[in-house]
């Protein structure tokens, strides 16, 4: 009972009020041991074990086609290689099964069927190169009148890179004009290829930690793997080797712009080989992706100056060494 009382006590020939008795004898923690008083602490902080946000884009089309043919065209593998990407190891209205949608320049999709109700909706989730963020895209399909039909798509994702709304909301509206084009005339209407690539994987650690594992020169030639050199400076060389027979390719840093307060940090580069007679350049740089996470994206553009004969085979190399050396980046980053 003592314990909950207010005491007093003479000092110095004054009396003195002290708080409530806690201890009976002598101060905390005397005679213990500091290792084993150290997990008493009083400050051990707090850390926030979440902090996600979902994004949506959704994109409606009102088609002169009635739902059987829409939904012939969403799920069919022939058709969707006429006019989004070719279909492989199966159909996207298959639920848990594994298919590929293929750009065949390099790039693809790796999708997984989640749900199937024929003719008014789909949906399925998605992978870009087999590595990205796991996104997933719903299709419904509402009939309006005799042959109209509208079409409603919408695409979630989790913790997004910033500029995701402005790629796949420019992209989404001109995918589903190639629907309406190729369902109304049954015409192909792909793209044959895009001059711009894009690759991005998401590592284990912030954006800050992951700049200094990644962009050290010990990191740069584990993920890169760069022949020689591994400096991160403007105005130096890299012979970056593509793979097995494939040959190198000289990488020119441009520009480093180191982490602060007030950027997240990037890197400017351009890539040569001798039968370009161009340069590709490129970026990469670093965002974060929720709590405690980031996301590494590579851009790459001015394609179409390479000689037509090469462009798409040498898109396609440069796609299957930016796919390995993702990977590798994640490996490097990991808990």
């Amino acid at each position: 009972m003592a314990q909950n009382k207010t005491t007093s006590a003479q000092k110095n020939g004054q009396q003195t009020v002290t708080g409530p008795v806690l201890w009976k004898e002598g101060p905390p923690f005397a005679g213990v041991d500091s290792k084993e008083a150290s997990p008493l602490s009083l400050s051990q902080g707090a850390h926030t074990v979440a902090r996600d946000r979902w994004e949506r884009l959704s994109v409606v089309h009102e088609i002169s086609a009635s739902p059987e043919e829409i939904w012939h065209a969403l799920t069919n593998p022939e058709a969707l290689s006429q006019w989004f990407g070719a279909c492989h190891g199966g159909s996207l209205d298959q639920s848990s099964h594994e298919c590929v949608l293929d750009f065949e320049d390099g790039e693809f999709f790796l999708c997984r069927g989640v749900e199937a109700r024929p003719p008014y909706h789909l949906q399925y989730r998605w992978r870009w190169m087999g590595i990205g963020p796991v996104w997933t895209v719903t299709w419904q399909i509402e009939p309006i009148s005799e042959n109209r039909t509208r079409v409603a798509m919408h695409e979630d994702a989790l913790n997004p890179p910033n500029r995701w709304q402005h790629w796949n909301g420019e992209g989404w509206p001109g995918i589903l004009d190639q629907l309406a084009l190729y369902v109304r005339l049954k015409v192909p209407c792909r793209w044959p290829w895009r001059r711009e690539a894009f690759t991005l994987i998401e590592l284990d650690v912030p954006v800050y930690e992951a700049w200094d594992r990644l962009f050290s020169p010990p990191g740069l030639k584990y993920w890169l793997q760069p022949i020689g050199g591994g400096v991160l400076a403007p105005g130096q060389l890299l012979q970056v080797h593509l793979g097995d027979a494939s040959g190198t390719v000289e990488m020119e840093i441009k520009e480093v712009v180191a982490p602060s307060f007030r950027f997240y940090p990037s890197m400017h580069f351009t890539m040569r080989r001798a039968a370009w007679n161009t340069e590709v350049p490129g970026r990469m740089f670093l965002e974060p992706a929720g709590w405690g996470r980031s996301v590494l994206q590579m851009f790459q553009y001015n394609w179409e100056n390479l000689p037509a004969e090469l462009q798409r085979s040498e898109r396609q190399l440069l796609s299957g060494y930016w796919g390995a050396a993702m990977e590798r980046a994640a490996q490097r980053c990991q808990r």
